[in-house]
C-alpha cells in the first residue's frame, strides 16, 4: 500500500476537522476522522465527502481504554498500518467561572482535564505506536497551545484557565518523553 494512513483524534469539528479537510486533499494520504460517537465521526466523514474529499469515520474516545483498544484493533485490521497520528482531541473548561483563577479552580475539573488532554493523548499514542514500529514508520503531532509554556504563564493577555494550561503542559512533557524513547 503506497497510501499513508492519518488518524486525527477529535476531528469531527473545529481545528481537528480543518486538519482532516486539509489532509484529505493529499492524494497519497487516507484520513480517518474520529469522535467520541460513531455518529459524529460519520457526520464529519460525510461533510468531507460533500466537499469531494475521501475519509473514513470511526468512533474513538481517548479517555476510554476499551474504545482506544477497539480503535487500534480496527485500524490494524482495516489498514495494517498507521503512519500519522494527530492528537487533537481535548477539552478546555474555560467557560467555568472557577477557571478564572487558580485560587478558585476546582481540583476535579483539573483532574478531568488532565485525564483527557494528557492521559488521553498518552493512551492513544501507546495504542498506535506499536503499529507504527511494526511498519517502521510513524509520526505523531500533538496539538498544544502557547498557553502551556511555563515562561508565558505569567503574561496577562490570556484568561487564567489553570486546568487547561496545566493539562497541556503535562501533555507537552509526556510528548518530550515519548520522543526521547
Amino acid at each position: 500500500m503506497n497510501e499513508k494512513i492519518a488518524v486525527i483524534a477529535g476531528s469531527h469539528k473545529g481545528l481537528g476537522f480543518e486538519i482532516a479537510r486539509r489532509f484529505s486533499h493529499k492524494p497519497d494520504l487516507r484520513v480517518v476522522v474520529t469522535a467520541r460517537s460513531l455518529k459524529a465521526a460519520n457526520e464529519a466523514r460525510e461533510k468531507l465527502r460533500s466537499l469531494g474529499l475521501e475519509a473514513d469515520g470511526q468512533q474513538l474516545d481517548i479517555i476510554n481504554d476499551e474504545s482506544v483498544n477497539s480503535f487500534a484493533d480496527w485500524i490494524e485490521a482495516t489498514y495494517g498500518q498507521v503512519d500519522i497520528l494527530v492528537n487533537n482531541a481535548g477539552v478546555n473548561p474555560y467557560h467555568s467561572k472557577e477557571e478564572g483563577s487558580v485560587l478558585t479552580a476546582k481540583p476535579q475539573i483539573l483532574l478531568d482535564t488532565i485525564k483527557t488532554n494528557a492521559a488521553g493523548m498518552l493512551r492513544i499514542s501507546q495504542a498506535l505506536i506499536p503499529i507504527m514500529k511494526r511498519n517502521g514508520y510513524g509520526r505523531i503531532v500533538n496539538v498544544s497551545t502557547e498557553m502551556s509554556c511555563l515562561n508565558l504563564m505569567l503574561g496577562g493577555h490570556y484568561p487564567a484557565a489553570p486546568s487547561y494550561r496545566a493539562s497541556k503542559a503535562v501533555m507537552n512533557a509526556l510528548a518530550l518523553l515519548m520522543a526521547k524513547e
